[in-house]
């Protein structure tokens, strides 16, 4: 309780809550069919990169690329993402996202392989421990002989 009194503000104090909000946005196209008198059916184009009925963009792709080396499994993943979107996304998806992030990175792989090969240290290991309240860090390398 604040004592009766004059005052002048002074400043302010801030205090923030953070969250996290998942939100899905789903933009849906319509492309019209024309039929001419001949029973002819034409279909007008839909804008570049809609392809397939139901897609999935980069986010949800990335998520669950992220979620399933973080050694999630496939079932897990796939249950998440298919409550958090409304329609189901199919496990082969989630395995298709993965094998085209591999393939994007195929190469990165083994250049980083033929390096490890070939280079005077090939095991590396950082080991922490607390000694007096304070962190210390052992790296252990073990070397070609």
């Amino acid at each position: 309780m604040i004592p009766p009194g004059n005052y002048k503000s002074d400043r302010f104090e801030s205090g923030q809550v953070f969250d996290l909000e998942i939100k899905i946005h789903v933009t849906e196209y319509r492309a019209e069919i024309l039929v001419n008198e001949k029973n002819e059916r034409f279909l007008a184009e839909f804008p570049k990169g809609v392809t397939q009925p139901i897609q999935y963009e980069n986010q949800v792709k990335a998520t669950s690329v992220y979620m399933f080396h973080q050694l999630i499994p496939l079932v897990r993943v796939h249950n998440y993402l298919s409550e958090q979107m409304g329609p189901p996304v199919a496990k082969r998806s989630i395995s298709n996202w993965n094998h085209a992030i591999y393939e994007k990175f195929e190469f990165f792989e083994i250049w980083t392989k033929n390096k490890l090969i070939y280079f005077y240290i090939n095991n590396v290991d950082e080991t922490g421990i607390n000694i007096i309240v304070k962190k210390h860090l052992f790296i252990v390398l073990a070397m070609k002989r």
